[in-house]
């Protein structure tokens, strides 16, 4: 999975855990150019580890939150 360029979660309920261990294993695929979280219903704990995530993905082009639902609960 190191080698993985684009990831498109789009249109899935991760959940709080999911999310976030999502987020937490990004840093780690460092070649990742496209992440899709369009649509995707993302709670505040997953956007606050996609925040602490984003510094280390030196090779991310697009990030795309097109039409995304946050939930702040």
């Amino acid at each position: 999975l190191t080698h993985l360029t684009e990831l498109d979660l789009s249109n899935n309920k991760l959940g709080d855990a999911g999310g976030v261990a999502v987020a937490q294993s990004l840093q780690h695929l460092s070649q990742l150019r496209v992440l899709d979280l369009g649509t995707a219903k993302l709670k505040a704990a997953t956007m606050r580890a996609l925040a602490e995530a984003v510094p280390f993905m030196h090779h991310l082009r697009v990030l795309l939150l097109e039409m995304m639902m946050m939930a702040l609960l």
